[in-house]
């Protein structure tokens, strides 16, 4: 006996079509929820309160980090520091807050010094302190580019004790990303060398890690730009001895005042333009410096 078979084509057809339906309505399910999903991020990203507070020389930290320093370019007899302090990303200065930023900026003199000062904000205000300037109502208005300015002036002070520590915290407590971050660093004035058109630039790398009590060799970073010239490092051989290394680069002499210094052929051009040179401490030298201007170590440029 033949039995009929139950799934007819017109059976087939009919189950495929709930298929294709279910699948479609699936489908359009998951479209409307992944658009949903994208809107959602979209406008999180957009409209989100992160608080975008940045420095073209102040360094962005939580507030429990030792300030860093920074070493500001000086031109011969230039005798003010400028730096301004925005609401917008320096990578993408698309990215702007949305809402006001208000925050506090601190100045003050490091190392217990005492000389007389003055700030003068982007409004052309000025302010005059012998140590600590405090200025408490500051604003970067939210939804616009928006940047203030301040310029130190120490005029009459010599550079090696015109350091300022700089430490800006927002108020605003109504966006993520406020809560023990600040704009800080020491801005520390460094004259560079010029000589026909060579530009000579020398930092201790370290600074930035600490005070040089903390360390037992010092990596000092000498570099030039702008063509080529003979470079002299110049050392006090009773409290620091070079790498050997850097010794055989160039010509060592002994200074009149009991320095030695160390000539080298430099190339902005090549490899020879940069180098960090490793100073030690000499054998039973107990100095302690807390401050790396007071290291005996300079450099020049040969005219």
């Amino acid at each position: 006996m033949r039995h009929k078979n139950p799934f007819t084509k017109k059976t087939v057809f009919t189950i495929l079509m709930i298929v294709m339906a279910v699948v479609v309505l699936l489908g359009g399910s998951y479209a409307i929820y992944t658009s949903q999903v994208f809107q959602r991020a979209v406008v999180r990203n957009r409209n989100a309160d992160v608080i975008r507070f940045s420095s073209d020389k102040l360094y962005r930290v939580a507030t429990s980090t030792p300030l860093q320093t920074y070493y500001y370019p000086m031109s011969k007899g230039q005798t003010t520091m400028s730096f301004t302090i925005c609401n917008f990303d320096q990578n993408k200065n698309t990215l702007i807050c949305e809402k006001d930023i208000n925050y506090i900026i601190e100045f003050s003199i490091p190392d217990s010094n005492q000389f007389s000062y003055s700030v003068t904000d982007g409004s052309g205000k000025t302010y005059n302190s012998y140590g600590e300037i405090v200025l408490n109502d500051e604003k970067l208005t939210g939804g616009i580019r928006s940047t203030k300015s301040y310029t130190i002036n120490f005029s009459g002070t010599s550079y090696e004790n015109a350091k300022i520590s700089v430490v800006a915290k927002p108020i605003t407590t109504d966006m993520p990303l406020t809560k023990n971050t600040c704009l800080q660093a020491t801005l520390v004035p460094v004259e560079y060398a010029t000589v026909q058109g060579v530009t000579l630039t020398a930092v201790f790398s370290d600074s930035g890690r600490g005070t040089p009590d903390k360390f037992d060799a010092y990596n000092y970073t000498v570099s030039i730009s702008g063509g080529e010239k003979d470079v002299v490092i110049e050392w006090d051989p009773n409290l620091l001895d070079i790498d050997p290394f850097f010794s055989a680069k160039g010509t060592v002499a002994d200074l009149d005042n009991g320095y030695k210094a160390l000539t080298i052929h430099m190339n902005s051009d090549d490899s020879t333009g940069n180098y960090m040179i490793q100073f030690y401490r000499h054998a039973g030298n107990t100095t302690k410096w807390n401050d790396w201007i007071e290291l005996p170590v300079h450099a020049r440029l040969i005219d």
